[in-house]
């Protein structure tokens, strides 16, 4: 679904402001680490959090948490709520911000928050392995080098952060 899971996690955001789980004013420093404590949920839902379009996490080495700490203390490539830049960076640490605050995985959170009470329990963010074998290829990668990609997030983001639980990026 690539962006379009930037919407369903703006939802999930939005519904943990309404029941009073997320303050968007709050300082994303409370929950997460981060060397920038200025920044707050609404800036990161708004795209002004002054944090980097994208970053190729997928040519750091490590795994999952390696990639998330260089997320985490990405350079700011403006002051928090200074100016608007699409920001892949800032939805990630909205979603992980969202996992830590309800202890559940970004795509079960949307699926159980958002996705079943509009009657579409089947969407999310990665099929399951035999409707991945179905599905269509979007894509062929050569940086990095996964060849045809096919059931799986196509954002080499996404895909280097385990494709899951994060918002992918195009």
């Amino acid at each position: 679904m690539a962006s379009v899971t930037k919407v369903v996690t703006t939802l999930t955001a939005a519904a943990l402001i309404d029941e009073g789980m997320l303050d968007p004013e709050a300082p994303l420093s409370e929950h997460l680490p981060s060397p920038h404590p200025g920044i707050t949920a609404r800036q990161l839902l708004t795209h002004t959090s002054g944090l980097p379009p994208v970053m190729p996490l997928w040519r750091l080495p490590g795994g999952r948490q390696q990639r998330l700490d260089a997320v985490f203390s990405a350079p700011l490539a403006s002051a928090p709520g200074t100016a608007h830049a699409y920001s892949c960076i800032g939805f990630i640490l909205l979603g992980t911000l969202l996992e830590e605050l309800t202890g559940t995985a970004l795509p079960e959170l949307a699926r159980q928050r958002i996705l079943e009470p509009a009657g579409a329990p089947t969407a999310g963010w990665a099929p399951s392995s035999d409707r991945a074998s179905r599905a269509a290829a979007t894509e062929h990668q050569e940086d990095p080098p996964r060849g045809l990609v096919r059931g799986q997030t196509h954002d080499e983001t996404a895909w280097s952060l385990g494709g899951r639980a994060m918002p992918a990026c195009s």
